[in-house]
């Protein structure tokens, strides 16, 4: 997911739940600082190295290492990568090991830990994360923008389990790869090579292969659906996206997550928010505008999905949202999110360390 739906998107999400404008500004404005917080960004805003966390790359930062091959656990840039990608954009989802992985052949010392960090939503740490932030919030000063801040990351860590999900948050072959056999983009004006070419020479472990890089931002534009078969999975499945129904769930769960948080209330996935007949959906659906809100969620990335949501906005009433700049943002601001994101980032490893996940 992009700007669109991490800024406007979660911000609207939080006022449907309850928060008010200033609460919800500073929720939606973490929930999109997790993809601008990089090193160049904290170095341009003077932050020391030992108090910075980043919690994304740019293309040119992610290449600047060594790129063709990340195979040793020990690697301090393979570190790097996952104690960012994995917390903050491809939270693992697979280490229950629910998942039906393909052969017992991958399953060996390299790749079975990696197989467990495969992203998912409404995974036990999903659950987990949320249930997290419901405990803190009820003893923090609702006002804090440390709690608010923390608030806005999981948001965007949440969202992302459902663009971002079946691959993870580490450079592998074996799990990120998209094959041309049986892809579909069910686009006219977009082809498969726009984003598989790879540069020969790279390993099975090379950042090419993280995440959804060979994918390009397919699976975070609203406006786009495809199928393929994911290189891990056993053969017949396919995974079928229509993009802008899995954010519709993504917006729902927000709103229960967020309404979770600030009643204190305890938080419990669920695969029915869409279902005609589930609760939040019934006491959602003509507040927030649901014929609308389809539309939105269906928009092409960039200035026109921002467009949409600004209008969504004003459809809904709500006090207009000072479009985002990271420039603006106070010293005090970006050392309150560190903290928050720091926070996050030590529970999400605490975790997969206590599951026996190495390199992290």
């Amino acid at each position: 997911m992009n700007l669109d739906f991490h800024y406007y998107g979660t911000y609207c999400a939080a006022r449907i739940a309850e928060f008010s404008h200033e609460q919800a500004g500073k929720i939606a404005w973490a929930a999109q600082t997790v993809d601008e917080c990089t090193e160049d960004y904290l170095n341009a805003a003077k932050i020391p190295a030992e108090n910075q966390v980043i919690t994304c790359e740019t293309n040119t930062e992610n290449l600047k290492d060594n790129i063709y091959d990340l195979s040793a656990f020990n690697s301090e840039t393979l570190l790097k990568l996952r104690k960012i990608w994995m917390p903050f954009h491809f939270l693992p989802g697979n280490l229950d090991n629910h998942l039906n992985i393909k052969d017992p052949v991958l399953k060996n010392q390299r790749n079975y830990p990696d197989l467990q960090c495969i992203c998912t939503h409404n995974s036990t740490m999903v659950s987990k994360i949320i249930s997290d932030t419901i405990n803190k919030f009820a003893y923090a000063n609702p006002l804090s923008d440390k709690i608010l801040y923390l608030t806005g990351i999981r948001m965007h860590v949440l969202a992302d389990t459902f663009a971002h999900e079946f691959f993870a948050g580490t450079p592998s072959y074996f799990i990120n790869d998209v094959g041309n056999s049986g892809f579909k983009i069910l686009k006219k004006d977009t082809s498969l090579s726009d984003y598989v070419s790879t540069p020969a020479g790279v390993s099975n472990y090379s950042v090419f292969y993280l995440g959804h890089g060979r994918l390009g931002h397919l699976p975070d534009d609203g406006s786009m659906s495809y199928e393929y078969h994911p290189h891990w999975s056993m053969e017949g499945y396919r995974v079928i996206r229509c993009n802008a129904e899995i954010f519709a769930q993504a917006f729902y769960e927000m709103i229960d997550a967020l309404k979770c948080i600030r009643k204190h209330a305890s938080f419990e996935p669920a695969d029915t928010y869409l279902d005609g007949e589930n609760a939040l959906f019934q006491e959602l659906k003509n507040p927030i505008k649901w014929g609308n809100l389809k539309n939105v969620l269906k928009s092409k990335t960039g200035d026109e999905a921002c467009r949409a949501w600004c209008q969504y906005m004003k459809k809904m009433d709500f006090p207009d949202l000072q479009n985002y700049n990271k420039k603006q943002a106070s010293p005090t601001a970006i050392n309150d999110f560190l903290d928050a994101a720091r926070a996050h980032q030590d529970m999400v490893c605490a975790e997969l360390q206590a599951a026996n996940i190495p390199a992290i």
